[in-house]
Formats: structure tokens, C-alpha cells, sequence
């Protein structure tokens, strides 16, 4: 004799889809720490966006001191801000291979197309290290002379007429 009814059909069901979701476990534990990693990923990402852009606040700073006469062009500053670019340029090569291979996975990875910006930017920097200078005698002199000139007041804010 069976018994047909809605508590035990659905007892059934119950049982079958737990009795499946055990054999499916490892494919949702994967699934899950595959999620994760690229959250994690993510937040990095956001730390090396967050040390870039504070990177960029100091050489504001250290430019500014340098346009007031607070420090001298060869600063140990700018040695100093040379090894921070240098040091997050480091961090960001493995960040970047991290990033694609979520990607590869199919996630959308937030904060990746900021990253690569930040990483092209100093990327461009840390190249112009060892890049001979640039600068000749006579523009150099051109640019002592705008320095001093803004020390002394000489020189007026530029307004473009776009604003």
C-alpha cells in the first residue's frame, strides 16, 4: 500500500534535494571561496587606490615646499616619495595578476579600471627615474627663474577661460 500525500511528496522532495545538496557541497564551498577571493581582491584593490591617492597628496606637498622655498630640489623627500611609488608599484604587480584571474573566472572585479589608471600613472612615473633628464641647462634655468619668481610674488594664478 502507498501512501500518496502532500506532507510525504514533500518529504520526499525534502530529502532528495538534501540528500543532493551534500554531493553538491564542494562545488558551493568552491564556488564560495571563489567569491570571496575576488571580494577580498576587490578591497585590495581599494587600499592600493587609497595609498595611491595619498602618494599623490605628498607629492603635491613636496612640490609646493619646493615652490616656496622650504626645501631644495634635491630633497631627501623626493627620494623618499620615489620609494613609495616604488614600494606600491611592487604590491601591484602581484594585485594586478590577482585581479585578472578573477576575471578569468567571469567576476566583474570592482575598482579594476581605477586601479589600472593609478598603476599606468605610476608606472609612467618610476619609468622617468631612470629615464635621462630631460630638463637642459637653459630650461632648467627657465625653471629656477619661474621658482624664484613665485617666491617673490612675481607671478599671478592662471585662469583658464573654461571656468
Amino acid at each position: 500500500m502507498s501512501y500518496q500525500g502532500a506532507s510525504f511528496d514533500f518529504a520526499v522532495r525534502r530529502t532528495e534535494e538534501f540528500s543532493n545538496t551534500i554531493t553538491a557541497r564542494d562545488k558551493v564551498v568552491k564556488d564560495h571561496h571563489e567569491a570571496m577571493d575576488c571580494r577580498n581582491c576587490e578591497e585590495y584593490l581599494c587600499a592600493g587606490i587609497e595609498s595611491y591617492h595619498w602618494i599623490m597628496r605628498a607629492d603635491e606637498s613636496i612640490h609646493s615646499a619646493l615652490y616656496d622655498g622650504e626645501i631644495e630640489a634635491d630633497s631627501e623627500a623626493f627620494t623618499k616619495l620615489q620609494e613609495l611609488l616604488l614600494m606600491w608599484l611592487d604590491a601591484c604587480r602581484a594585485t594586478k595578476v590577482w585581479a585578472e584571474e578573477n576575471v578569468t573566472k567571469g567576476y566583474d572585479v570592482d575598482n579594476l579600471d581605477e586601479f589600472r589608471v593609478c598603476l599606468k600613472e605610476v608606472e609612467a612615473i618610476v619609468k622617468s627615474f631612470t629615464e635621462e633628464p630631460i630638463l637642459t641647462d637653459p630650461m632648467r634655468e627657465l625653471r629656477d627663474q619661474a621658482i624664484q619668481e613665485h617666491k617673490d610674488g612675481k607671478t599671478v594664478e592662471f585662469i583658464s577661460e573654461e571656468e
